[in-house]
């Protein structure tokens, strides 16, 4: 057998350290993990290809930690086989593209009221007000409750310790992750309460589409899946929404130039159902979530030995791709990686570099959300730019502060957000 070297656990997070040098690494490198056998990352587009293919087969099985599952039990992503696909297909139906056209109203009245809110404050802090809104997203959109009940405050208190626990170190069993399984098992309660409920609502949400399909999950409980959906929703659309305001604030030309698109967008919500709309803000959300992935690494377990590209990874290693490495490929980005261009996503390379970006994941295990996120981070950023602009009190792009579970910026990241002069 042919494996790769095992380089040394680094002293910086590992996402980090390979995505700073993804062109010096080769196609596939190799970093020992203390919890187990070495991770194996495939980083160039073809060994990428080559873990989705061997995933597909079944030589590749979803990874998470014993943490993970106990706080997750039987979510969706746990899942694996046909158990997985039956239980996606399950989901979709509050999830399709079709399902989310019907929250659309809601969403875009919700991200009106949040960005009014903004240009009224003195100033903003990003990433606490892009979860706010996304926590409304969660709490309105996916369970159905008006954001004035009770219960969305007591929704979003467990929440909050619930997701401190995904934040501890793997296998760290200390006071912040034993609160954190406590708060999901009153978490699960009150979703049970939320799907009763859903059951006679009259305005639309993700549950009582599911409701109203009257099937039961086909593997885990539907609160175990709520929790994969509602921690989706919020962290990962939350960071993706605070890098876009960012990378909006310091390229103030490139964001006055969509603001007609934004205003078509604002005015008419329902456009967005139409993939050929707005053009411009679907480039520079591909482009931001190509520089600033929510999601740093994905991994798999080899359940037998594979080859990627000239390696051979022996069975029992996991298996990864990073998103931020690949996505700093210049071989999948084109020149100038770090540089903000949606204008990449243009011309005769645009297909080839999209198709490149790991963004929402691919595969079997592929972002089964990413309707509703990439809706929600629209219809937020349209709002924005149709009438407003971003001024952030440091102008410069924040460092990476933490890679997991989502890719946060250095803050706190204060800016101002206030109302475009009308020129007549």
């Amino acid at each position: 057998m042919n494996p790769p070297p095992v380089h040394p656990i680094p002293v910086s997070p590992v996402p980090g350290w390979i995505a700073a040098q993804p062109d010096r690494l080769g196609p596939v490198v190799a970093v020992a993990n203390p919890a187990g056998a070495p991770i194996a990352y495939a980083l160039t587009p073809a060994a990428v290809a080559e873990l989705f293919a061997a995933e597909r087969a079944g030589i590749l099985a979803v990874h998470n930690t014993p943490a993970v599952h106990r706080l997750f039990r039987r979510a969706v992503f746990t899942l694996r086989g046909r158990e997985h696909e039956d239980t996606r297909a399950y989901l979709a139906a509050g999830l399709r593209r079709s399902a989310v056209a019907t929250y659309l109203p809601g969403i875009a009245q919700m991200a009106g009221r949040h960005v009014t809110a903004w240009a009224d404050r003195p100033r903003i802090e990003l990433t606490e007000v892009a979860r706010a809104y996304t926590l409304e997203l969660c709490v309105s959109a996916i369970l159905g409750v008006d954001v004035a009940d009770p219960d969305a405050a007591r929704i979003g208190e467990l929440f909050e310790r619930f997701v401190a626990g995904t934040e501890t170190p793997s296998g760290a069993e200390d006071l912040v992750y034993t609160d954190a399984v406590a708060a999901a098992t009153e978490l699960r309660a009150a979703l049970a309460q939320c799907a009763l409920r859903a059951q006679h609502q009259v305005e639309p949400s993700m549950l009582s589409q599911l409701m109203a399909a009257a099937v039961v999950p086909p593997a885990g409980q539907l609160t175990d899946h709520l929790l994969a959906v509602l921690i989706a929703a919020r962290e990962t659309t939350a960071a993706a929404i605070t890098w876009l305001l960012i990378e909006t604030a310091l390229h103030p030309r490139l964001a006055a130039g969509l603001s007609d698109e934004a205003r078509a967008i604002v005015a008419a919500p329902a456009r967005l159902q139409a993939r050929d709309t707005a053009p411009g803000l679907r480039r520079l959300l591909t482009e931001c979530l190509r520089l600033h992935p929510p999601n740093s690494v994905a991994t798999r377990r080899a359940e037998a030995s594979i080859r990627l590209c000239d390696y051979d990874i022996p069975a029992g290693w996991q298996v990864a791709y990073s998103a931020p490495a690949t996505h700093h490929l210049v071989e999948v980005a084109g020149p100038d990686p770090d540089r903000l261009d949606p204008d990449r996503f243009t011309g005769p390379a645009a297909a080839r570099r999209a198709s490149g970006l790991l963004s929402f994941g691919r595969g079997a295990h592929a972002c089964a959300g990413r309707e509703l996120a990439e809706t929600a981070t629209l219809l937020l950023a349209a709002t924005v730019l149709a009438d407003h602009h971003v001024t952030l009190e440091r102008a410069e792009r924040p460092t990476v502060a933490r890679w997991q579970p989502v890719r946060t910026p250095a803050g706190p990241v204060h800016a101002q957000i206030r109302r475009a002069a009308v020129t007549r």
